[in-house]
This record gives structure tokens, C-alpha cells and sequence, in this order.
């Protein structure tokens, strides 16, 4: 019997599925757009830093460089491209957007509300312009002003699932939790490889542990087979339904992806520990997690313990130690000691 196990083997778990949503720049531009002979230069940034260096009035690829800084999270540089674009280019929809999401990276909502609102005086048709208003107010909590953007973002544009997830996201936040799915829903439906709201319903329906989960993120993982949440999500939902060799199987795929991804390696050990007491490969997945981690005090117990387990005492009570040593309080390796 495991009775001292450290038994908190769900790390407390939420994907804020809104992140997902504002990651990058909406990529259903309607308002002009790159040249066909740009789009390869675009998606490299070494290659715009030759061709700038030379090429001082491309305001186009100023453009391209500036979302690129976006992603890495370089808003300084972003901010400086974005408004060079705009002194060759003209003031644009496009670039507005952008700078509105770089003037949120660099922590000036007021500044990214005037870039909205010129854009806003420039093409009061435009659906991205509401849906990034309704983001706007939803990062400021102002829930009631972001729907309102967002609902008219639908009205001039339905098939819009960016604004359908975040309306979802606004009721979630208000715990109607049935209304948000059903805007989850939607999203699908007006485009069924729109991998964040699948994201959105798995989370809901992992939190509710309904046998839909592992639907919405295979489905999800068909659209991005590289997501490292969805793989960690399917484990947590076979793991809390007792499904371990399957929990193991994705948190095995995930660790393949993304070695640095600890929980993962973390609820693996625990399941050969506390489940399928196979303790020498229990071992080998807290050596992971604390190679990520080094003081991922649970992964040091439960290593610990797995020694102990194995008869192995001598490694079992030097880790008790050492974890006694970075962590004073940590009552379970005292009791261990004790034993």
C-alpha cells in the first residue's frame, strides 16, 4: 500500500484558451495584404534583415518584419517596423491592427485603443476591426463593450470564428457555461479547422470529465498534430478515467515533442508509481521532470520513494534529504526518515 505517496498528481491545470486567439495577428486579413512575390520573403526573418539593410523604403516588408518581432515578442523592434511601414505606406487597416497588438505587448492599452480607433475612421465595414476592439475590451474585463464589438464584427462578417470563440470565452468568464459552448459550436461550424475553439471544448468538457473530451482534441490534434497541450490533456483525461497505459502513451508523445513539458513527465512517473508500480520506470520519468525542474519538490518525494519502493534505501533516504535540504518543510520526507 502507498501510504505516504504524494497523491497531487494533477497540477493544477488550465488552458487559457484565450491565448490561443491572441497568440498572432488574426491570418484572415481582408484588408489588402502581401504580394504574391513577398509571401516567402515574409515568413523569414533573416532574410528581411538583409533586404532591409539595403532596401530602406520597402514599407511592405517592414510590414512583414514587424509581425514577425510581433511573434518573437520583440515589441520594441516590432513598433519600430510597424511605423516605418505606415511613413512609406500610408496609414492602413492592416498595419493599425498590428500596432494595436504591439502597443498591448508593450503594456499601452491607450495607445493600442487609438490605433483601433483610426482604424476604425479608415473602414467602419470592416469585421477585424470589431474583432479587434472586442479583444481590446475583453483584455481591459470590460465584457459587455467587447461583446458588442464582437457581435458586430459578426454582423458584417458571419463566418468569423475568431469573434464566436471569444464571445465563448466572455460567457465562460461570466460561468454560463452552456452559452460559451454553444459559441464554441459555432466556430466549428463556420470553420471546422479552427483549432482553437476545439481547444476551448475540450477544456470545458475536461473540467466536466465528459467522454467528449477526447474527441475534441483528437480533432484538434488532426489540425495541429504538434500541440503540446492537446497530447497533455488527452493523458490528464485518461489518467483521471483510469486509463493509464493511454495517459502514458500521450504524455510519451508529448515528451518526444517537448522534453521541457513537466507535467507530463511528472504524471507519467506518478502512474508507473502509484498505478502500475513499476517503480524503476517510475524513476526514469521523475529524472525527467526534475532535469527540467530541479526543484520540483514532488518529483524529488516521489523519486525518492520509488527508490525506497525498489528496496534501494541508501538513494531513497539521500533524496529524503536532499529534499529536506531545499525544501525544510516538506513534512512526508520527514516521516520517511522516521519510518
Amino acid at each position: 500500500m502507498i501510504d505516504y505517496l504524494n497523491r497531487g498528481f494533477l497540477a493544477p491545470f488550465f488552458i487559457l484558451a484565450f491565448a490561443l486567439l491572441v497568440s498572432c495577428k488574426s491570418n484572415t486579413n481582408q484588408t489588402g495584404g502581401k504580394d504574391n512575390g513577398n509571401v516567402d520573403i515574409c515568413k523569414n526573418l533573416d532574410t528581411l534583415n538583409v533586404i532591409l539593410a539595403y532596401d530602406t523604403t520597402n514599407g511592405e516588408l517592414y510590414s512583414c518584419r514587424a509581425e514577425l518581432l510581433y511573434e518573437k515578442n520583440d515589441y520594441v523592434n516590432a513598433l519600430y517596423d510597424i511605423q516605418m511601414a505606415m511613413q512609406l505606406k500610408g496609414n492602413n487597416v492592416e498595419d493599425l491592427l498590428l500596432l494595436a497588438d504591439v502597443y498591448w505587448g508593450l503594456g499601452n492599452p491607450n495607445q493600442a485603443r487609438l490605433s483601433l480607433n483610426y482604424a476604425e475612421s479608415l473602414d467602419n465595414t470592416n469585421y477585424e476591426v470589431y474583432y479587434a476592439l472586442g479583444k481590446h475590451f475583453y483584455l481591459l474585463e470590460n465584457y459587455e463593450l467587447s461583446r458588442n464589438y464582437l457581435l458586430k464584427s459578426i454582423q458584417l462578417e458571419p463566418v468569423n470564428p475568431y469573434s464566436y470563440s471569444l464571445l465563448g470565452e466572455i460567457d465562460l468568464s461570466r460561468g454560463d457555461t452552456t452559452s460559451a459552448i454553444n459559441y464554441f459550436y459555432r466556430a466549428v461550424q463556420v470553420d471546422n479547422s479552427f483549432f482553437p475553439a476545439y481547444m476551448q471544448l475540450a477544456t470545458v468538457n475536461l473540467v466536466q470529465n465528459t467522454p467528449l473530451t477526447p474527441r475534441y482534441l483528437e480533432n484538434a490534434l488532426s489540425i495541429n498534430d504538434k500541440s503540446n497541450d492537446a497530447y497533455y490533456m488527452l493523458g490528464v483525461y485518461y489518467q483521471q478515467n483510469g486509463q493509464f497505459r493511454k495517459a502514458v502513451e500521450n504524455y510519451s508523445k508529448l515528451y518526444e515533442l517537448n522534453p521541457e513539458y513537466v507535467l507530463a513527465s511528472y504524471n507519467a512517473g506518478y502512474i508507473y508509481l502509484a498505478e502500475l508500480n513499476v517503480f524503476d520506470t517510475a524513476i526514469i520519468w521523475f529524472d525527467r521532470a526534475i532535469a527540467v525542474d530541479s526543484n520540483y519538490y514532488d518529483a524529488i518525494y516521489n523519486r525518492s520513494y520509488s527508490y525506497e519502493l525498489l528496496g534501494n534505501t541508501a538513494k531513497a533516504d539521500s533524496g529524503y534529504r536532499y529534499l529536506l535540504k531545499i525544501k525544510p518543510d516538506y513534512e512526508l520526507a520527514k516521516q520517511r526518515l522516521k519510518r
